[in-house]
Protein backbone atom coordinates (compact mmCIF):
# COMPACT_ATOMS: atom_id res chain seq x y z
CA UNK A 1 0.00 0.00 0.00
CA UNK A 2 2.00 3.03 -1.09
CA UNK A 3 0.47 5.71 -2.34
CA UNK A 4 2.34 8.82 -4.04
CA UNK A 5 3.96 11.22 -1.63
CA UNK A 6 3.37 15.39 -1.61
CA UNK A 7 2.06 18.14 0.04
CA UNK A 8 -0.82 17.59 2.10
CA UNK A 9 -0.88 13.97 1.36
CA UNK A 10 -1.39 11.18 4.60
CA UNK A 11 1.73 8.64 3.80
CA UNK A 12 0.25 5.09 2.72
CA UNK A 13 2.12 4.09 6.43
CA UNK A 14 -0.17 6.76 8.43
CA UNK A 15 -2.85 5.80 6.71
CA UNK A 16 -2.98 2.10 7.75
CA UNK A 17 -2.48 2.84 11.12
CA UNK A 18 -5.19 4.99 10.74
CA UNK A 19 -7.17 2.41 9.62
CA UNK A 20 -6.36 -0.57 11.75
CA UNK A 21 -6.78 2.10 14.63
CA UNK A 22 -10.42 2.91 13.34
CA UNK A 23 -10.98 -0.61 13.04
CA UNK A 24 -10.04 -1.49 16.58
CA UNK A 25 -12.28 1.17 17.79
CA UNK A 26 -15.56 -0.06 15.60
CA UNK A 27 -14.96 -3.32 17.48
CA UNK A 28 -14.81 -2.00 20.66
CA UNK A 29 -17.89 0.27 20.06
CA UNK A 30 -19.92 -3.00 19.08
CA UNK A 31 -18.82 -4.66 22.07
CA UNK A 32 -19.42 -1.73 24.50
CA UNK A 33 -22.84 -0.42 23.22
CA UNK A 34 -23.99 -3.80 21.91
CA UNK A 35 -24.65 -2.14 18.50
CA UNK A 36 -23.38 -5.06 16.43
CA UNK A 37 -24.14 -4.63 13.04
CA UNK A 38 -23.47 -0.49 12.57
CA UNK A 39 -20.17 -0.87 13.76
CA UNK A 40 -19.17 -4.14 12.98
CA UNK A 41 -20.53 -3.21 9.00
CA UNK A 42 -17.79 -0.46 9.64
CA UNK A 43 -15.03 -2.38 10.19
CA UNK A 44 -15.55 -4.56 8.16
CA UNK A 45 -15.32 -1.83 5.07
CA UNK A 46 -12.38 -0.58 6.69
CA UNK A 47 -10.52 -4.02 6.51
CA UNK A 48 -11.46 -4.43 2.78
CA UNK A 49 -9.98 -1.27 2.26
CA UNK A 50 -6.60 -2.22 3.82
CA UNK A 51 -6.90 -5.30 1.75
CA UNK A 52 -7.89 -3.90 -1.54
CA UNK A 53 -4.53 -1.47 -1.18
CA UNK A 54 -2.28 -4.65 -0.86
CA UNK A 55 0.13 -5.00 -3.91
CA UNK A 56 -0.13 -8.65 -4.29
CA UNK A 57 2.57 -8.26 -7.32
CA UNK A 58 5.28 -6.54 -5.58
CA UNK A 59 4.65 -7.15 -1.76
CA UNK A 60 5.81 -11.01 -1.94
CA UNK A 61 5.01 -13.25 0.53
CA UNK A 62 3.80 -10.17 3.10
CA UNK A 63 1.08 -9.08 1.30
CA UNK A 64 -0.01 -12.62 0.52
CA UNK A 65 -0.14 -13.15 4.68
CA UNK A 66 -1.79 -9.86 4.95
CA UNK A 67 -4.43 -10.83 2.33
CA UNK A 68 -5.16 -14.21 4.28
CA UNK A 69 -5.33 -11.90 7.60
CA UNK A 70 -7.92 -9.51 6.68
CA UNK A 71 -9.89 -12.44 4.68
CA UNK A 72 -9.83 -14.25 7.88
CA UNK A 73 -10.47 -11.14 10.28
CA UNK A 74 -13.22 -10.22 7.89
CA UNK A 75 -14.88 -13.64 8.27
CA UNK A 76 -15.01 -13.46 12.08
CA UNK A 77 -16.53 -10.34 11.73
CA UNK A 78 -19.21 -11.11 9.02
CA UNK A 79 -19.85 -14.39 11.39
CA UNK A 80 -20.50 -11.99 14.38
CA UNK A 81 -22.55 -10.17 12.05
CA UNK A 82 -25.04 -12.51 10.97
CA UNK A 83 -25.45 -14.77 13.79
CA UNK A 84 -25.63 -11.54 16.36
CA UNK A 85 -23.09 -12.87 18.48
CA UNK A 86 -19.52 -10.95 19.59
CA UNK A 87 -17.68 -14.08 20.56
CA UNK A 88 -15.38 -14.17 17.93
CA UNK A 89 -14.94 -10.09 18.40
CA UNK A 90 -12.12 -10.95 20.86
CA UNK A 91 -9.91 -12.60 18.14
CA UNK A 92 -10.55 -10.23 16.11
CA UNK A 93 -9.66 -7.38 18.39
CA UNK A 94 -6.41 -9.04 19.48
CA UNK A 95 -4.80 -9.87 15.89
CA UNK A 96 -5.59 -6.36 14.73
CA UNK A 97 -4.44 -4.96 17.95
CA UNK A 98 -0.97 -6.83 17.09
CA UNK A 99 -0.43 -6.21 13.63
CA UNK A 100 -1.00 -2.53 14.52
CA UNK A 101 1.54 -2.16 17.47
CA UNK A 102 3.71 -4.13 14.79
CA UNK A 103 2.64 -1.24 11.72
CA UNK A 104 3.54 1.86 14.56
CA UNK A 105 7.07 0.21 15.28
CA UNK A 106 8.21 0.39 11.86
CA UNK A 107 11.20 2.49 11.33
CA UNK A 108 10.57 6.05 10.30
CA UNK A 109 12.88 5.68 7.19
CA UNK A 110 10.33 3.05 5.72
CA UNK A 111 7.15 4.82 6.47
CA UNK A 112 7.02 7.19 3.83
CA UNK A 113 8.90 5.45 1.38
CA UNK A 114 8.77 4.70 -2.03
CA UNK A 115 7.72 1.31 -3.84
CA UNK A 116 11.21 2.16 -5.60
CA UNK A 117 13.07 2.57 -2.34
CA UNK A 118 11.55 -0.46 -0.43
CA UNK A 119 12.51 -2.63 -3.54
CA UNK A 120 16.72 -1.14 -3.91
CA UNK A 121 16.76 -2.03 -0.13
CA UNK A 122 15.15 -5.41 -0.24
CA UNK A 123 18.27 -5.96 -2.87
CA UNK A 124 20.66 -4.90 -0.75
Amino acid sequence: MLAEEGEGLETSHRLVARLLHRVLESVEGARQEGVIEEHLVNAVMMIQALQSGLDLEYGGSVAAHLDDFYSEMSGHLQWSIQEDDLSRVEIVSDKISGVYDAWVRIPNEFQSATREELLEWSIK
